[in-house]
Parts: C-alpha cells; sequence; structure tokens
C-alpha cells in the first residue's frame, strides 16, 4: 500500500469531511482513518466516538469486521453498508464481531473508501448508534462518495502518490528514479537531487537521463509537461 506523508492539508481534509458527514448525515459519530505504513492502529480523526473503542478495534476486533478495506476492494465497492456487508460475511467472523457491535451500541455503519494511485489510502467509517439508521441510504452514498474523492485526488500529498503510480505501472521508473523524478518536478537541480537523495552528483545526472529515456523527453520542461495531468 502506498505511503501518505501526512500533512496539514491531510489533517484539514479528514476533520472537515468528518464535520461535513456527521452534519449531513445524522450519524452519531465519524472516524476518518488513514492507511500508513504498517501502524498496527492507523492515524484517525474522530468526530463523537471514543478513543477507547477505536484502541479496543484494533486490539480485538479489527481481523473480524466484515467493512475491512480489503474485503471491500474484494468485492469491488468503494462504499458500503454493515447490514450489507454482513450478509457475503463468514458467520464465525460475524459473531466474533457482534460483541463490538453490543458493546458499542452500533447499529449500523457506513463505509466509504479513499484512493490515490489505485491503492486505498484513508477511508471513513459512519456509525449509527440510538437507533438512527434511515439516515442515508446506499443510493446517497455513492453520490457523497464521488464528492469526496474528488476532494481528496486534489490533496498535494494525493497527487504526488498518483505521480508516484503513474511513474512505475506506465513509465516503468525504479524506486530511485521515481524518487528523482518527483524532485525534478519540484524544480530542484542535479546538484541539489544528488545531496538530497545521498548521492554522488554524476549518479544523479544517470538517472535524470534514464528517466528523460523511459519518458521519451529531452528537456526538464518537456518532461513537467507532460507530468502535469497527473500531478
Amino acid at each position: 500500500m502506498s505511503t501518505l506523508e501526512l500533512s496539514s492539508k491531510c489533517h484539514d481534509y479528514a476533520r472537515n469531511t468528518s464535520i461535513f458527514l456527521k452534519n449531513t448525515t445524522g450519524c452519531s459519530a465519524v472516524v476518518f482513518t488513514w492507511y500508513q505504513g504498517n501502524s498496527s492502529q492507523p492515524p484517525h480523526f474522530q468526530l463523537g466516538a471514543d478513543e477507547r473503542m477505536i484502541t479496543e478495534y484494533y486490539e480485538n476486533y479489527y481481523d473480524a469486521d466484515p467493512l475491512r478495506a480489503d474485503r471491500l476492494i474484494q468485492n469491488e465497492t468503494y462504499y458500503e453498508t454493515l447490514s450489507n456487508a454482513r450478509k457475503r460475511h463468514d458467520q464465525n467472523l460475524l459473531e466474533r464481531y457482534h460483541p463490538f457491535l453490543r458493546k458499542y451500541q452500533i447499529q449500523e455503519e457506513f463505509d466509504l473508501l479513499f484512493c490515490a494511485g489505485g491503492t486505498p489510502v484513508a477511508s471513513a467509517a459512519l456509525l449509527m448508534q440510538d437507533g438512527k439508521t434511515e439516515s442515508l441510504h446506499k443510493g446517497d452514498l455513492q453520490e457523497v462518495h464521488r464528492y469526496l474523492q474528488y476532494a481528496f485526488s486534489i490533496l498535494p500529498a494525493v497527487r504526488l502518490i498518483e505521480l508516484n503510480a503513474e511513474l512505475e505501472s506506465r513509465y516503468k521508473l525504479t524506486p530511485k528514479e521515481r524518487a528523482v523524478a518527483e524532485l525534478l518536478v519540484a524544480g530542484e537541480s542535479n546538484k541539489s537531487i544528488a545531496a538530497l537523495l545521498g548521492m554522488e552528483l554524476p549518479t544523479a545526472k544517470t538517472h535524470v537521463l534514464h528517466i528523460f529515456d523511459k519518458l521519451q523527453v529531452e528537456s526538464r520542461a518537456k518532461m513537467i509537461s507532460l507530468l502535469a495531468g497527473v500531478r
């Protein structure tokens, strides 16, 4: 999974999205999660939830969750309700998950996945408690997801992931070449690139020439122009 460096704009997006979802759907709580690295409890922003509940979820119930991101991707959906997901879920896992739902009085949940470079990098979980189960239907969920995914896609950190995915899949750049290309697009000189990446200047120049060859361009300006649509 792509690594997402969480800038202040990412944190602002999580907070503003959580406020928007809670105010427009009438849900009891929103938990916005960033899938970053291999942390046992990913960074998140919550509104109306209980931090103890989130910790308990990752410690004891994450593996049994029918709305886990990898399960949604397996079923080719980026937005889903708990009531629909549980119909396809393993019954043994559901039995393991029920105590968590009962303890925190979660009667319904709506999950939205947000992607960058074709990979889910964040999600928003809308928790319905105390009988609040009719505020949002799946058709509405699709429209909300489309709107929020567009706003997500223009975050600088997300656009960088999109650029990396394009450089890897379409142009077959190596990890080191992608790192050099990012700095080229940012306007860094060969000397600066060498210093930032801890390599000798001739090595940096060689990487630049390989990048130009793979992208079939002859200058930095043409490379930036070519990749402008991705960024």
